[in-house]
C-alpha cells in the first residue's frame, strides 16, 4: 500500500520527535557563516551577532546553499541542472474530494500532466488528493524558463483553468501557496559532500531524483541525514572530525538506495533536457491520434492504421523511434 503526507504536517511531527530524544531548535534567525579555525576546518556557524560552536556542523541548507558556495567552495548549479516549482493547496471536504475523484474513504489520487500544462517547456503539472485538500503545482526548468515568453505562475493560473482540473477544484479554497527549487542534474551534479568539520546532505548534496514520472528527494534526505549523523557521532567518540575521520559517511551513502539510484538513471537528466519534443509535439500529436481513433464527421471511416500513420509520419516516426529509444534506455 502506497501513502502520501502532506509535509507540513510530517515535518511538525518528525520535530516533534526529535525535540522528544533531545534536540533544540532555534528558529527564525539565519546563519549567515560557517565558522572555521585556523587550518580551514568548520567549528560551528555564526548567526548575527552570534556564533555556535559545535564539533560537526551537517549543512542541510537547502537546494539553493548560500553556506555551501561561500564557505566550502561547492559550485553553484546551471540553471539547466534546476527547476522551479510552485504549489497551491485547495481546501475541501473528505467527501468532496472522495467524490470529485471517485475513490472509496481512505483512498486517495495521483495524477501526472506533461505539454500544455508549462506551455511546452520542460517540466510537468501534478495534481494529488489528501485527506480534505488537493494539491496542484508545477515544476519547470529554469533556464527554458528564461527563453520562454510565459511564467511559472501564469502557467499556473492557466493550468487551473484546464477542463481536467478547474472542476476538481471548483468551489474550493486555497490554503496553501509554496514554490521550492529543485535540483534535476542527478547523479552528475552532486558535490562533495564531506569536509573538515561538516557534512552535507540532502538538497544540499543536491540529492534528487526527477525522472519524470516520479521524482525523489524527501526519502533521500531523510536518508543521507541519518547516515550523516551516524558518521558524525563516529567521528565525534573517535576523536577525528576530519573528512577522513567522517569518511564512513560517504561509504553509508554510496552504498545505499540514494546513490545507486542516482547512478543507475544518470544519463536520464541529459535525456531529458534535450527532449522538447516531449513537451510540445507529443502531446499535441496523442491529440491528434485520438481525435483521429473518435471523432464522428459523416465521411466514411478508414482503417485504424491508415488515420494514424500520417499523424506520425508528420512528426517523423524515426525521430520518434530514436527518441523514444534513447529514453527507455535512460531509463
Amino acid at each position: 500500500m502506497i501513502h502520501s503526507v502532506l509535509r507540513g504536517t510530517f515535518d511538525q511531527w518528525l520535530a516533534e520527535l526529535a525535540e522528544g530524544a533531545g534536540a533544540e531548535y532555534i528558529c527564525g534567525i539565519p546563519v549567515e557563516e560557517l565558522v572555521k579555525d585556523g587550518s580551514g576546518s568548520v567549528v560551528g556557524i555564526r548567526a548575527g551577532d552570534d556564533a555556535i560552536t559545535a564539533h560537526v556542523v551537517i549543512d542541510c541548507e537547502g537546494v539553493n546553499s548560500l553556506l555551501a558556495e561561500r564557505c566550502l567552495g561547492v559550485a553553484r548549479p546551471k540553471p539547466s541542472e534546476m527547476a522551479v516549482g510552485v504549489k497551491e493547496v485547495f481546501e475541501l471536504t473528505e467527501a468532496q474530494v472522495e467524490d470529485r475523484f471517485l475513490v472509496q474513504r481512505g483512498e486517495g489520487a495521483a495524477m501526472l500532466f506533461v505539454g500544455d500544462c508549462t506551455h511546452g517547456v520542460v517540466g510537468g503539472g501534478f495534481m494529488y488528493t489528501n485527506r480534505d485538500s488537493v494539491s496542484l503545482g508545477l515544476v519547470a526548468t529554469i533556464s527554458e524558463l528564461e527563453e520562454s515568453d510565459t511564467t511559472i505562475y501564469q502557467a499556473l493560473a492557466d493550468f487551473k483553468e484546464h477542463p481536467a482540473v478547474a472542476p476538481i477544484i471548483r468551489g474550493a479554497s486555497m490554503v496553501e501557496h509554496s514554490g521550492h527549487m529543485v535540483s534535476e542534474g542527478g547523479f552528475s551534479m552532486v558535490p562533495r559532500y564531506c569536509f573538515d568539520g561538516c557534512l552535507l546532505a540532502g538538497d544540499t548534496a543536491m540529492l534528487c531524483m526527477n525522472l519524470g514520472y516520479q521524482v525523489r528527494g524527501m526519502d533521500f534526505a531523510i536518508a543521507s541525514g541519518r547516515f550523516a549523523a551516524e558518521a558524525a557521532c563516529d567521528a565525534i567518540d573517535a576523536g577525528d572530525v576530519s573528512a577522513t575521520g567522517m569518511a564512513s559517511y560517504m561509504a553509508k551513502l554510496e552504498d545505499s538506495f540514494v546513490m545507486k539510484g542516482l547512478e543507475t538513471f544518470k544519463t536520464w537528466p541529459r535525456t531529458m533536457e534535450g527532449w522538447e519534443s516531449m513537451f510540445a509535439d507529443y502531446p499535441g500529436m496523442a491529440a491528434e491520434v485520438f481525435e483521429a481513433m473518435f471523432a464522428v464527421n459523416g465521411v466514411p471511416q478508414r482503417h485504424l492504421k491508415d488515420r494514424i500513420a500520417p499523424i506520425v509520419r508528420k512528426h517523423g516516426i524515426f525521430k520518434l523511434l530514436k527518441e523514444m529509444r534513447g529514453a527507455l534506455k535512460a531509463l
